[in-house]
């Protein structure tokens, strides 16, 4: 039998990928996108704590690849983002929605989605 892939969207954006993962954080996390047949984007995450310092984000593009830093983003009580980070990859958008849940013994479960534009409807 054929292993089947639902086609998932919200609005115009359509969903390449939604997965949950727990992770040590200091360690940081890399996710390989397929974005075109044979290229490959890498999104590495580092993960950053600041006594007294409040939640943000930061993005850098290195070349075909995004580093998301996420500084205080490990808490017992939750942290995500009140919207998705846009980025781009040469000519490509995506954009990254996440939330995560840290442990008390250091872990991080952190459920992400990441979508591009559905360009059937844009």
């Amino acid at each position: 039998m054929s292993r089947i892939f639902p086609v998932i969207k919200n609005g115009k954006y359509r969903l390449l990928v939604s997965e949950t993962v727990v992770l040590i954080p200091e360690f940081g996390l890399q996710i390989g996108l397929p974005i075109a047949e044979g290229k490959t984007i890498d999104i590495n995450f580092v993960f950053l704590q600041e006594l007294g310092s409040p939640g943000r984000y930061a993005t850098e593009v290195d070349g075909p690849n995004l580093v998301l830093k996420l500084v205080n983003f490990v808490n017992a009580l939750g942290a995500g983002l009140n919207s998705p980070i846009e980025f781009a990859i040469g000519a490509s958008k995506f954009y990254l929605q996440l939330y995560g849940e840290g442990s008390h013994s250091g872990h991080l479960c952190l459920s992400m989605s990441i979508y591009s534009m559905d360009s059937l409807n844009a």
